[in-house]
């Protein structure tokens, strides 16, 4: 078994090229993360010498339950007008996924045109608001306007848990979309100081 960061990094990407669901590749990930986690219990309950060229390992086992303790309550049924996501588990099974895992997992699916998959993990897994707003940042770059769209929907739905993203994306979205009624509607239930945002003016054309 390769070790650390490196294994991580290529068994992501056969499974990126594989096709296969995300849920086999967490659960992989999980049985390598454990099985370094009972390694490294095994040494520190007197199995020392055989530590030399693991700090990889541990440094990344330590990542891993850093993230894990940092990782926020979800919900997991995200409906939308027509369509719903349909997220891995309506249970807390993925709150161990590290963030740094399912940041990587997402922008990858975005990176390969993956989107709707992309969503998927983004309503399912653990994500700190920074990578959220990246994910938005990813979809505008690649001019993915309705699933930008639906995102904002699905994280609407996330509720409280989570921090609302920009509006201006999405009305930038709604924009170039040509859905002008709801580009009004949507501007108009915006609090004033929103509405009076400089980019926002500048977008709805005032």
């Amino acid at each position: 078994m390769a070790r650390g960061a490196v294994w991580r990094q290529y068994f992501q990407r056969q499974f990126l090229l594989s096709g296969a669901p995300l849920g086999a590749y967490l659960r992989a990930y999980k049985a390598h993360r454990d099985a370094l986690e009972a390694k490294a219990q095994a040494a520190a309950e007197g199995e020392d010498g055989e530590e030399d060229g693991e700090e990889d390992d541990d440094d990344e086992v330590d990542a891993d339950d850093a993230s894990a303790r940092n990782a926020g309550d979800r919900k997991k049924s995200y409906p939308s007008k027509n369509k719903s996501i349909i997220v891995l588990d309506d249970s807390k099974e993925w709150d161990w996924v590290p963030l740094h895992v399912a940041s990587s997992v997402v922008k990858e699916f975005c990176f390969r045109g993956r989107f709707a998959e992309a969503i998927e993990a983004y309503a399912s897994l653990p994500l700190t608001d920074a990578v959220r707003r990246d994910v938005v940042a990813i979809l505008q770059d690649y001019e993915q306007y309705p699933s930008l769209l639906y995102l904002y929907e699905v994280h609407r739905s996330m509720g409280t848990g989570v921090q609302p993203l920009d509006v201006a994306p999405e009305l930038d979205a709604l924009k170039k979309v040509g859905r002008i009624e709801e580009l009004d509607t949507r501007f108009q239930e915006l609090s004033i100081k929103d509405q009076s945002r400089a980019d926002i003016q500048k977008l709805m054309g005032n």
